[in-house]
């Protein structure tokens, strides 16, 4: 997975893209959106219920899912890959992490009927990973709007 832009020590968890210059993406984690006081986290971060005080944790959950998965990957036998996703989706780190950040897919609807300024807006881009029914992996991009 993607290193944060701005520490390259945890996973990238918002992608962010100037909607003035569109060839600049940076990939943050929670920590480091959250010190850049990037547009909108603070609402993101408490539509996924997360506070302050557990920004950290969080990202540390990332890190160790993510890790968990790199390894997995590393020695996968391409036929068995729903057995690795149903591996990883019941470790611990990863479902808190899923049931965390399912508020903010769920909530994001409704905010598409806020006023939206295009001035200081930025695309927020969140990764997932889904299988399909032949068994191949896709990397589906959601992209969200902030100001």
């Amino acid at each position: 997975m993607r290193k944060c832009s701005e520490c390259n020590e945890n996973v990238a968890m918002l992608y962010i893209q100037d909607m003035n210059d569109r060839t600049k993406v940076r990939g943050l984690c929670l920590s480091c959106a959250k010190k850049l006081n990037v547009p909108g986290i603070d609402e993101i971060l408490e539509k996924a219920g997360i506070d302050h005080e557990n920004i950290d944790e969080i990202t540390e959950q990332m890190n160790s899912a993510s890790e968990m998965f790199e390894q997995q990957m590393r020695n996968i036998d391409p036929l068995s890959m729903k057995e690795v996703f149903n591996s990883i989706s019941t470790n611990e780190d990863f479902v808190n992490i899923g049931k965390s950040l399912s508020n903010l897919f769920a909530n994001s609807k409704e905010d598409k009927n806020k006023d939206n300024k295009d001035d200081e807006k930025q695309t927020v881009i969140i990764d997932e990973i889904k299988e399909d029914k032949k068994k191949k992996t896709t990397k589906i991009q959601k992209k969200m709007m902030v100001s």
